[in-house]
């Protein structure tokens, strides 16, 4: 039995010990619907979606959906980077990580992306990486029978 433990977990809070996500059924304030989305966002989506992911999200999640994704994006800013930059993950801790790892990403995927599979695909004792030629980071959303197939090959390999 492979061993899925990992000695540094990631944090689960954000700034302040707030909780990073709660979950989806919780009630939650919402911010009121804007005609266009804060200029943040657009960047941070284009940054990781590419210049396509209005409709790549469009098509997923309707109008509501493309909506939701913008307001929320400025969570990355306020939780997430945060919580990612006071994690601390390095090849010492790589190292435990016994179980096989798939590491996917798009050719089509930004280069920052990529070096941070290949830096993670090092510090990974078994790591596998694959490239699927004309995804980008948004593969899941627009590709999902490709991604599916990937992890089931993996997964019917390790």
């Amino acid at each position: 039995m492979p061993d899925w433990s990992c000695s540094s977990p990631p944090s689960r809070t954000g700034h302040y010990g707030r909780r990073l996500r709660e979950p989806t059924w919780a009630p939650r304030w919402r911010p009121p619907v804007r005609a266009t989305p804060p200029p943040h966002s657009d960047v941070f989506l284009r940054g990781v979606g590419g210049d396509g992911y209005r409709d790549a999200i469009r098509d997923r999640f309707g109008e509501a959906g493309l909506a939701e994704a913008e307001r929320e994006s400025s969570f990355f800013f306020a939780d997430e980077l945060p919580a990612v930059g006071a994690w601390t993950f390095g090849p010492a801790e790589g190292t435990q990580v016994t179980a096989p790892v798939l590491l996917l990403h798009g050719g089509e995927t930004r280069p920052l992306f990529r070096e941070n599979v290949e830096i993670l695909a090092s510090m990974l004792p078994n790591a596998r990486t694959a490239m699927l030629p004309g995804l980008n980071h948004l593969g899941p959303l627009t590709h999902p029978a490709e991604i599916a197939l990937a992890i089931a090959q993996f997964v019917g390999d390790s």
